[in-house]
C-alpha cells in the first residue's frame, strides 16, 4: 500500500501592501488564477488529496482554500502554525502524525523548506516556483513510518503552473 504526498508551494503573493507583515501578505492576481488551474489539473489526473495541511500564512491559507474549493471532491484542510517558513524536518514530523485513513495528503508551505523536503524525498533538487506541486508515492503502510523507512520514495514529478495549459 502506498501513501501519496503532494508538496505544494503557496501561490504567488502580493508585495503591494507595505503595511503588512510577511505572514499577512495575500495572493496576487496570478496566485488567484494559478491555484484553481492547479486544482483542476489534479482533478484531470484523477489523483487528489483527501487532506490538506497548510501554513498559517495568509497566502498559504488562501492557496489551500482555493485548492479545496476547486477540486471535485473537496478535501479536509487544516492550518499548521509550525509550517510557516518551516525547515524540511518539521513537515516530516507533522506528516508522521497524520491519521492513516488519509492516503493522499497535501502540504502547502514555503521555500526553502519545501524545496529541501522535495530534494530529501526524491534525492535530487527540483525547482518549486509558486503554486508548483511535487508528487510522491511513498512505500509505507502508515504515515508514522515516514521518518524511519529506508524504502525508496517514488518521485512522480513536479507540476508547475507555467507548464500546465489553461483549461
Amino acid at each position: 500500500m502506498f501513501k501519496r504526498l503532494f508538496v505544494m508551494r503557496h501561490a504567488k503573493s502580493s508585495w503591494n501592501h507595505s503595511g503588512l507583515t510577511d505572514h499577512e501578505r495575500p495572493l496576487n492576481a496570478r496566485g488567484l488564477r494559478d491555484t484553481p488551474r492547479m486544482a483542476e489539473f489534479m482533478d484531470s489526473q484523477k489523483t487528489c488529496p483527501t487532506l490538506v495541511l497548510s501554513s498559517s500564512a495568509v497566502r498559504a491559507k488562501k492557496t489551500a482554500e482555493l485548492i479545496q474549493a476547486n477540486l471535485e471532491t473537496p478535501p479536509e484542510w487544516n492550518v499548521i502554525k509550525d509550517f510557516y517558513l518551516a525547515p524540511a524536518h518539521v513537515y516530516i514530523q507533522t506528516l508522521c502524525r497524520i491519521p492513516d485513513e488519509h492516503s493522499n495528503t497535501m502540504i502547502i508551505g514555503h521555500n526553502p523548506g519545501l524545496e529541501d523536503l522535495v530534494e530529501r524525498l526524491s534525492g535530487h533538487h527540483h525547482r518549486m516556483p509558486t503554486a508548483a506541486i511535487a508528487v510522491f508515492d511513498l512505500r509505507i503502510e502508515s504515515w508514522s513510518m515516514l521518518e524511519r523507512t529506508n524504502e525508496p520514495f517514488i518521485f512522480l514529478g513536479v507540476w508547475r503552473p507555467k507548464e500546465i495549459h489553461p483549461t
